[in-house]
């Protein structure tokens, strides 16, 4: 039985509606060895109808089949089921984003950390650490101040520095989408206590109120708070289905402002001028000397 084919073109309007069966019907059981399986997708015909080819089959010997559209290979689009195009490293795969980590602020402390990052991929984070006597020992040792009064001071914050807490928030943002770099700043606080014998006190009061301070022969309880500005750069790493978060950051902080006061006996005549002279000497020396390097790891899980 010999079969022919024949080819006519129309317009893109005469086209069978999606519902219309791919395959060529015949009236009779049997069906052409030949017959053309079309596409499983077809994508709607463009906006300026466009004239292409016809398909149409026959049988000679009473058989005949219906007409139905040859689509080029051009028109055809991608099963549904294939994948999206995945950016690199899966950075965009949310627009928000809460991370959780522990890791070290050296010199400064060691605790946990806590990240937002909002649409516009804007971070805003929190950190609550604790300083370690090693790291007030670093602290206090990048510091360079001047006279033997000022290194006496420095002794005395150093073991007030030593199991103080550090507070610190920063916002930031991260200018590339599909990597972990990033630019944060913002505020520390420091915030430690401690006692000192009178005889470290005494330096910083003049004349006969001096001498008295000394001769209290006691501790005398201390407090200092330091404001600090910071700024850091970074980059963040993701891994284990996005779920397991390392960063990396260096930065720079700096003494901005201080606050220190002593608590002297209540009975004792020159308690007003011995606390307003530890506190100018203190302050001026802190904000004039601590200007820290910074360098962070912290690793932990997102949400």
């Amino acid at each position: 039985m010999a079969a022919s084919l024949a080819f006519a073109t129309v317009a893109d309007a005469q086209w069978p509606a999606a519902s219309a069966p791919r395959h060529p019907t015949a009236p009779s059981a049997a069906r052409p060895a030949a017959a053309h399986r079309g596409p499983a997708y077809v994508t709607p015909a463009p906006a300026q109808p466009a004239r292409v080819a016809m398909y149409r089959p026959s049988v000679q010997g009473g058989v005949a089949t219906a007409a139905y559209a040859y689509v080029p290979p051009y028109y055809w689009r991608s099963s549904p089921q294939a994948p999206d195009r995945v950016a690199p490293n899966n950075e965009e795969k949310r627009s928000v984003a809460f991370d959780l980590t522990v890791g070290t602020q050296f010199p400064l402390g060691i605790g946990p950390k806590l990240s937002l990052e909002v649409p516009g991929r804007v971070l805003l984070q929190a950190e609550l650490a604790w300083m370690p006597p090693a790291y007030a020992s670093a602290v206090m040792g990048l510091t360079s101040p001047e006279g033997a009064d000022a290194r006496v001071i420095v002794g005395v914050i150093e073991r007030a520095l030593a199991d103080s807490v550090v507070g610190r928030a920063s916002v930031g943002w991260r200018p590339l989408p599909n990597y972990g770099f990033e630019l944060t700043g913002g505020y520390t606080h420091v915030s430690l206590s401690t006692t000192a014998v009178s005889e470290d006190v005494a330096p910083f009061v003049d004349g006969a109120v001096a001498k008295q301070i000394a001769s209290l022969a006691t501790d005398v309880p201390l407090s200092v708070a330091l404001h600090n500005v910071h700024v850091a750069v970074g980059w963040r790493w993701l891994a284990a289905n996005d779920r397991l978060v390392v960063r990396a950051t260096v930065g720079y902080t700096q003494t901005v402002g201080a606050s220190s006061s002593i608590e002297l006996p209540k009975d004792t005549p020159f308690a007003a001028e011995a606390k307003r002279a530890f506190s100018q000497a203190t302050d001026s020396l802190l904000v004039e000397n601590v200007k820290l390097p910074l360098g962070g790891m912290s690793l932990g899980y997102r949400f």
